[in-house]
């Protein structure tokens, strides 16, 4: 498919001049550039979300985008996922093995509010991985995913390009881009300025196959079996329970010493006993485990200004969802765990505060390119919200505290 003399201008600037591009079936597009380069103007026209200024028609008829997921914040991820699968229920994916493939199916169940930014992040991937599409754009696709994460959408991303989809992509992380891409365009103020073939695209790239399902078992002989069955059963939560009142002491010992996540995993698959102990331990863990935009699971070195401020917006996001649980919180135990949860993202919120002082210039630019996003959206939102009927209000709360978030950090620089 060839598209030619794409513009766009905003007044009397330019931000797309001349575009021309040739996209083949089965083939994977790497957009490079700065940024303000043009290339989320480029990708918006391409979904077909804004008009070029010469009309020029894209010929796919399914096209997938993923910028901003627009997520229902009140509804939990699965219930997200759930709700696209009954509207599109023709080429959805199974929804368990994409949540349990990003890790989210232990969190499928909290609100979407909830979530760190990584987290929605894979929410939103997984809902347009979801969708059998003809031309799927991604945006930063790998922003704030940890590395398994990152590769397994390579992994999902290559089986869409065996299936003949066509796939344009753009990343900051310049490896997951060599390793995936077969071409890619060079854009710099609006232009294509490069067109170059990979010579570095992984060929023979694998991952984790998708489980089969067991059949059940349709044996008419399951008498002779049963009571075999109930002793191996009775034997097996007997240990089990032994077991587990093991466990739970080892974890007191290790969460005792701060040491959340190594006391989680003691105590993570304990379902014998259930007291306030062992529930505050799997709390903590589940906590901690779940701060996937922490600097443990984040390459700092390869990640751009933008990308940390719009962490620190999220970081904030969590802390008042938590100081707002507290405020209705029953259980002693949970509060102490979220203030101790909110004190880590406090930690978290000041590295990447330190890493943004190292670059004002550009951590400014950041911020008013964020702050104009922001309003965007939130405009957008209003929008949508009064024509479904939808009460804005927590969106409106959520734009509040992102834009003080911003102008706060920015009185700091």
């Amino acid at each position: 498919m060839k598209i030619d003399n794409i513009n766009k201008s905003i007044g009397k600037k330019k931000i797309i001049e001349d575009v021309n591009l040739n996209i083949e079936k089965g083939k994977i597009y790497g957009f490079v550039g700065e940024n303000g380069s043009g290339k989320s103007m480029l990708f918006k026209i391409l979904a077909g979300w804004i008009d070029n200024d010469n009309n020029v028609k894209i010929e796919i008829s399914h096209r997938e985008f993923i910028e901003d997921s627009n997520l229902n914040l009140e509804k939990t991820g699965y219930e997200n996922l759930l709700n696209l699968y009954n509207i599109k229920n023709e080429g959805c994916g199974d929804i368990l093995y994409y949540l349990e493939q990003f890790g989210m199916l232990n969190v499928k169940d909290d609100k979407v509010s909830t979530y760190s930014l990584g987290m929605k992040q894979k929410i939103a991937i997984i809902q347009v991985i979801m969708e059998d599409a003809d031309l799927y754009i991604l945006d930063e696709p790998f922003n704030s995913l940890d590395k398994k994460s990152c590769e397994m959408l390579m992994y999902l991303l290559n089986e869409k390009r065996k299936s003949g989809k066509i796939l344009i992509i753009t990343s900051h992380i310049n490896k997951y881009l060599d390793k995936l891409v077969d071409y890619i365009y060079t854009i710099k103020n609006g232009k294509i300025i490069d067109l170059k073939k990979n010579s570095l695209k992984q060929t023979n790239y694998t991952f984790t196959e998708k489980p089969v399902q067991k059949e059940r078992n349709t044996s008419k002989n399951k008498g002779k079996y049963l009571v075999y069955a109930l002793v191996s059963i009775l034997c097996f939560i007997c240990t089990s329970y032994i077991y587990a009142a093991v466990k739970l002491q080892e974890a007191e010992r290790i969460y005792a010493s701060s040491k959340y996540k190594e006391a989680y995993k003691k105590v993570a698959n304990i379902t014998y006993i259930r007291n306030d102990v062992a529930s505050e331990i799997k709390y903590a863990g589940y906590l901690h485990n779940s701060l996937d935009s922490s600097l443990e699971n984040i390459d700092i070195e390869n990640t751009d200004n933008t990308s940390l401020v719009q962490m620190y917006i999220s970081n904030k996001q969590l802390i008042e969802t938590y100081k707002e649980k507290n405020k209705v919180e029953v259980k002693k135990y949970r509060v102490s765990v979220n203030n101790r949860y909110i004190e880590s993202i406090e930690c978290n919120l000041e590295k990447i505060k330190n890493i943004l002082l190292k670059n004002k210039k550009e951590t400014l630019e950041s911020i008013e390119k964020i702050q104009m996003h922001i309003i965007e959206t939130a405009a957008r939102q209003e929008e949508e919200c009064k024509i479904d009927k939808v009460d804005y209000e927590e969106y409106r709360k959520i734009t509040e505290l992102n834009l003080n978030t911003l102008h706060e950090l920015k009185r700091e620089f």
